[in-house]
């Protein structure tokens, strides 16, 4: 289906994430499993320094690996690479475990709070099952561990973190969003059909049936910015504007397709408004804290991959790293040395492949995976911390 942009970058991503190789990898489970069965402790694949990695979690692994995790390690079946990534998960949590720089919970419930706010489409995604709490919270959880192990700090200066919230709480404040149903349509003379029979019936996932529409045009409540509306979708924002709670636009609505020479058209309810909202510096203190770390420390990536390569080495050193499926075993370790002795790579202006910056903790959900190169492009040297600091303030 074509898209149409309401974000960006995202168009109307909010309520149509791109999926997993679910349906793949729940068939490989299903192969694996005779495979793994002779493991030892039956719910335990692997231990790292310690930590106990379960069946389970490397089954949920594979069921939520992408092409872009294949893409990291193509030389890689699913079941070594899912094994790869929980052991550098397990040594990335006992880093921060060491070095104190585990967030406190009510830290990690603000920013999931602030996102919910943010974007409402957040709990509909959790109801269809496309991410969970814990999974997201995970998520949060392991973006700060590698951020605060990189910079080797979670010390924040809390007069700058006041003076960035005044810079910025017009971008952390909440604008004004409209709730609303879209159901996209043929043309414009099969839109005034569908239109009456929806005025009658109500009845959006029938006629979302008949036109074989799919997410966010399927009747589903989706929530959008007004402003990003009224800058990208002009006409769109006129009829949203005009509307009452339950009201349909009186006809089909145009919008503009990026590089296309004829619009989508689509039927348009307005469920409800919500008014912009205003936002408290403890609300958004914890991204702050964020942004705070990552300009104080702009090279804290290369860093915690030095530092978790250093980690990795002492446990297998010590055969801490120990694997109970026998055919994945030494796949795994072999590969694992590979990275961890690779020579570090060569800063280039314009690097070919260089490893994307991590997911901001403001706000996107999709599954992050410990990096598994190191970072390619060369930053600015970091700030060092003034010896006269005030003491520090964890999260």
């Amino acid at each position: 289906m074509a898209s149409v942009s309401f974000r960006q970058g995202q168009g109307l991503a909010c309520c149509g994430w791109r999926l997993s190789l679910r349906q793949v990898a729940g068939t490989l489970c299903l192969l694996l499993l005779p495979l793994l069965a002779g493991c030892q402790g039956d719910s335990i694949i692997a231990q790292v320094g310690g930590q106990s990695i379960s069946m389970k979690r490397y089954y949920d692994t594979l069921e939520n690996l992408t092409q872009a995790d294949f893409s990291n390690a193509p030389d890689l079946q699913a079941g070594p690479l899912a094994l790869l990534y929980l052991i550098r998960e397990a040594a990335t949590q006992q880093l921060a475990q060491q070095k104190g720089f585990i967030p406190s919970d009510d830290f990690i419930d603000r920013i999931l709070e602030y996102q919910r706010e943010k974007d409402p489409n957040l709990d509909d995604n959790i109801r269809r099952g496309l991410i969970s709490e814990s999974q997201l919270k995970k998520q949060l959880i392991l973006l700060y561990e590698i951020l605060t192990i990189g910079a080797d700090t979670d010390h924040v200066d809390e007069s700058q973190l006041k003076q960035m919230y005044a810079r910025e709480k017009s971008q952390l404040d909440l604008p004004e969003r409209f709730v609303v149903r879209m159901l996209l349509v043929k043309n414009e003379q099969d839109g005034i059909e569908t239109l009456n029979r929806l005025k009658a019936t109500g009845n959006f996932a029938a006629e979302a049936q008949r036109e074989r529409d799919a997410p966010p045009f399927d009747g589903e409540e989706i929530t959008v910015s007004a402003e990003q509306v009224k800058q990208q979708q002009p006409q769109l924002y006129e009829a949203l504007e005009k509307l009452s709670p339950g009201q349909f636009a009186d006809a089909p609505i145009p919008l503009k397709q990026p590089g296309a020479p004829t619009p989508l058209y689509v039927l348009v309810q307005l469920t409800h408004k919500m008014p912009a909202k205003s936002m408290s510096y403890e609300q958004v203190r914890p991204l702050l804290v964020e942004q705070y770390l990552q300009q104080a420390f702009p090279q804290y990536q290369q860093h915690f991959y030095q530092t978790l390569t250093e980690y990795l080495k002492g446990l297998l050193a010590q055969n801490k790293i120990v694997i109970y499926n026998q055919r994945y075993a030494s796949i795994v370790l072999v590969h694992l040395n590979q990275l961890l002795n690779q020579p570090p790579p060569v800063s280039t202006p314009a690097p070919a492949q260089s490893v994307p910056t991590p997911p901001s903790i403001r706000g996107e959900y999709r599954v992050y995976r410990v990096p598994m190169h190191a970072p390619s492009q060369s930053v600015p040297t970091p700030q060092t911390p003034q010896s006269s600091a005030p003491p520090k303030s964890g999260p």
